[in-house]
């Protein structure tokens, strides 16, 4: 059943988006708190303080680093949001995303080969991987060619949605969605030129400060 699951999740993507994927990794959450803990927690800043009792989430506003629970119920809080919606939340999980990819550039776990096996080694075994992927050799060959991706040509991008005629609970794509998934088949910059809906929420990584030792 997971696996038809999978498939018809794969099909229904493919055909929003026309784009084709090669490979993918599936991690399920005590993966990703072992990920997040792997790594000695990731930084995060809030504007404001964040409490919800549903996701366990209980965090002040500022500056602060957080452990892999508290990282998975941020990324998941949906009652500490006005809209209380899965969009709504899409914001806080580009956070944590952003907070992980600077957090494993900055702690060189991508570039050593002793840090990059011992943190594979730590959440392999709550992933779930294609067969290209599927030894541990070919996910350090994976990260090692993201280490080489600089930090400033990551951006993190919401699709853009609208409400559905038929049903107000929902949202279809924009045609802003179509110019977003034919730069990503073609390979080249996202470039859009509508503002007539809820502009994309973008997230950029700049590139850490290295501490000399």
């Amino acid at each position: 059943h997971t696996a038809y699951r999978r498939q018809r999740q794969m099909c229904i993507r493919d055909r929003l988006t026309g784009m084709t994927i090669d490979h993918f990794v599936q991690m399920d959450f005590e993966g990703f708190i072992g990920m997040v803990d792997a790594m000695g927690g990731i930084d995060v800043c809030l504007p404001e303080p964040l409490q919800d009792g549903h996701a366990r989430l209980d965090l002040p506003a500022g500056a602060q680093s957080i452990n892999g629970d508290q990282a998975l119920a941020l990324a998941r809080t949906r009652h500490a949001l006005a809209e209380e919606s899965d969009i709504a939340r899409l914001g806080h999980q580009q956070m944590v995303l952003s907070a992980i990819v600077q957090k494993a550039t900055k702690s060189d776990v991508l570039v050593r080969p002793d840090r990059l096996y011992a943190f594979l080694d730590a959440v392999t075994s709550s992933m779930t991987v294609d067969p290209g992927l599927g030894a541990l050799t070919d996910l350090a060959g994976l990260a090692a060619r993201v280490a080489n991706v600089p930090l400033s040509s990551v951006t993190f991008v919401t699709m853009p949605t609208t409400e559905a005629p038929e049903d107000p609970n929902r949202v279809v794509p924009t045609a802003d969605a179509d110019v977003i998934f034919r730069a990503l088949i073609d390979d080249v910059p996202i470039v859009l030129t509508t503002d007539e809906v809820q502009p994309l929420s973008l997230i950029h990584i700049s590139e850490p400060t290295r501490q000399e030792a």
